[in-house]
């Protein structure tokens, strides 16, 4: 039998673990492109590596949708703060950010930083993306836009 000490422990544990899955659920980047009344309509992308930087303007709601998809198929999972992005030789980042409607207000609905190991992150914390595809759903958008 459990006692009446390690029961309360475990309940405890388990309320934490709730709190801690639903902050990271509202304070995730990828929050307000999930929504269902969020209109994606411009998208930009800075591809830098060692040969240097190239950006890219998308616009029109069929583009923003392809990263609305990826990012509602997407979890992420909180893994620390953000670490500054040296580059070494082969590696690439993009720089991803998508602006569209709220309702009849124009928004930024998301900006993150994308690197070849699966990370995302905003300038403050770092994410690991699970599903949703999104460091090809972005290098495919990139190389449409060129």
């Amino acid at each position: 039998m459990i006692q009446p000490k390690t029961k309360k422990i475990i309940i405890l544990s388990v309320v934490i673990v709730i709190v801690l899955i639903a902050i990271n659920w509202k304070i995730q980047p990828f929050h307000s492109l999930q929504k269902n009344n969020a209109i994606p309509t411009k998208v930009s992308i800075i591809r830098s590596n060692a040969d240097g930087r190239e950006t890219v303007y998308l616009e029109g709601n069929e583009n923003g949708k392809v990263f609305q998809d990826s990012v509602r198929r997407a979890v992420l999972v909180w893994v620390g703060p953000a670490k500054a992005h040296y580059l070494e030789e082969g590696d690439t980042v993009y720089y991803v950010t998508i602006a569209g409607k709220i309702g009849e207000e124009f928004v930024e609905l998301c900006n993150v930083t994308t690197d070849g190991d699966g990370f995302v992150q905003t300038s403050h914390f770092r994410y690991r993306v699970f599903g949703g595809d999104w460091l090809n759903t972005v290098e495919q958008a990139f190389q449409r836009g060129k």
